[in-house]
């Protein structure tokens, strides 16, 4: 299923009434159920942008069809059954993998050790951003900066934000701006490297000729920003101190909105 970790792009499920027998081959995300007292299956597709529903197949007067499905299921890659290889360690156990981020204006081509199992923070959703934002790590000895990158705790936050949305990498970028010569940047994140996958929620869709539903979700991208971690507000004991953070962080969002 598509919270299984952060390597799930979409699942499918394989519905026909009666009583349940387990058909799934692959240990991958995938909650594929074969029913036998009916004779017509449908075919249910779940991403981050919803669910999409095939007619019915009768597999006993339309068998050759059916199997031809089956056929294809069992040619079916990683990426096919909806996993992001890259987003798991090649043991397949939930430990640390690497991540392999491409060279940009500030920092060469890098590679980022991220924890899955170190949630800082996790959004339960079967649809949506479904964001996630683990610890992370780098051995590689680069600068950001004046800032050696192996000797500062970084955070990994890895989602799912609709495309045609402005870039948050672009947006960090922006505000740092702005605040450039304000004390009040000090509170902003601070952006390491940032990439897309290339996976999009609409590319099935526009296969399919499935337009987006009138004031529903559009199409969605999955993305991972790296980031220096910062302290939570709450380590702020003193209540002066809390007060103050939490004006400045006020002040920073009037002023870059």
């Amino acid at each position: 299923m598509l919270n299984r970790g952060v390597y799930a792009l979409h699942s499918y499920n394989i519905l026909i009434v009666g009583t349940p027998l387990s058909l799934a081959f692959y240990q991958v995300p995938v909650n594929t159920l074969h029913f036998l007292s009916d004779d017509v299956a449908w075919i249910w597709f779940f991403d981050r942008e919803g669910v999409i529903q095939t007619t019915g197949i009768n597999f006993i007067q339309d068998l050759p069809y059916y199997v031809a499905l089956l056929f294809a299921f069992q040619r079916f890659n990683e990426r096919n059954w909806g996993i992001e290889s890259s987003l798991r360690n090649s043991q397949r156990q939930p430990a640390s993998f690497e991540l392999e981020f491409p060279e940009s204006s500030a920092l060469p081509a890098t590679t980022i050790s991220i924890d899955p199992t170190s949630k800082l923070y996790e959004q339960f959703c079967l649809h949506g951003r479904a964001t996630r934002v683990l610890l992370a790590s780098t051995k590689s000895s680069c600068f950001l900066g004046t800032v050696n990158l192996s000797s500062r705790k970084l955070i990994a936050k890895i989602y799912w934000p609709e495309e045609d949305r402005i870039n948050e990498a672009t947006a960090i970028e922006h505000a740092h701006s702005t605040l450039k010569n304000s004390d009040l940047k000090k509170h902003l994140p601070t952006l390491v490297c940032s990439m897309d996958f290339p996976y999009s929620t609409g590319r099935i869709r526009k296969a399919l000729k499935i337009g987006a539903k009138e004031g529903g979700t559009k199409s969605r991208v999955l993305r991972a920003i790296i980031a220096f971690h910062h302290e939570q507000m709450s380590s702020l004991r003193d209540g002066e101190h809390l007060l103050s953070g939490w004006r400045d962080c006020f002040e920073c969002k009037c002023l870059v909105s």
